[in-house]
């Protein structure tokens, strides 16, 4: 991953952990739901962790996520 794509991603992160929500993550940031969720999926992917606890009702931070 690039230094920039890096940083986009962790962007990302930190506007749907303040959301906990990734609709509102997105509209915030322009960015489409499903981007959104696969940018972060990829980041759990890569770190080895999951960083949300997903329901269909909510987004929280998982410990390792809180980091």
């Amino acid at each position: 991953m690039s230094d920039l794509s890096a940083l986009h991603d962790m962007t990302l992160f930190v506007e749907v952990a303040r959301a906990r929500n990734f609709s509102a993550a997105g509209r915030q940031l322009g960015v489409p739901v499903a981007t959104l969720s696969r940018r972060i999926a990829a980041m759990e992917r890569e770190f080895g962790v999951r960083l949300f606890d997903r329901t269909t009702r909510r987004v929280e931070l998982t410990e390792a996520g809180a980091r």
